[in-house]
């Protein structure tokens, strides 16, 4: 049952970093994509392949010299686009219109139970992923002295 509930999540996974990896290129190439046309070509299928055979390559390489290298590299340019995206974001019309949708209050909203829904579903689900994910059980699992499993109270 693990195996498949495994197999499930990782196919998920792989498939958007397929679709993350294809809109990478297409916008360094330029390449105006719809994501109609894209979800209605061969495309993903490709891309999604890319992601699976980039991805064992990095994790056959083990911790330290797959996953912690690309780390090492990757978690940088994530801050780099980011913050040249949030610069570029200041040049574009309407920045100003949008900064202030964003920092004006409409407190009556509050009372509309849909909002309450979506934000206590959003902290469950980011609370229940970062609490104990998998990587985490397997590293600091029965090996490391702790339960497998369970949650890791140590101090180092």
């Amino acid at each position: 049952m693990i195996c498949a509930i495994v197999f499930l999540i990782l196919s998920y996974y792989l498939v958007i970093t397929g679709w993350t990896i294809a809109y990478t290129v297409f916008s360094v190439t330029g390449d105006p994509v719809t994501f109609a046309g894209f979800t209605g070509s061969y495309q993903p299928v490709i891309y999604a392949v890319l992601a699976v055979l980039v991805t064992g390559i990095i994790v056959s390489m083990g911790v330290r010299q797959g996953i912690e290298k690309v780390s090492v590299i990757l978690i940088p340019v994530c801050i780099i686009v980011l913050v040249v995206m949030a610069l570029y974001s200041v040049t574009l019309p309407g920045f100003s219109e949008g900064m202030r949708f964003l920092f004006t209050q409409d407190f009556p909203v509050l009372f509309h139970a849909e909002i309450w829904i979506a934000a206590f579903g959003q902290a469950f689900f980011s609370l229940c992923r970062g609490r104990n994910p998998p990587h985490v059980r397997f590293l600091h699992g029965k090996r490391a002295g702790y339960p497998a499993g369970g949650t890791h109270h140590h101090s180092r």
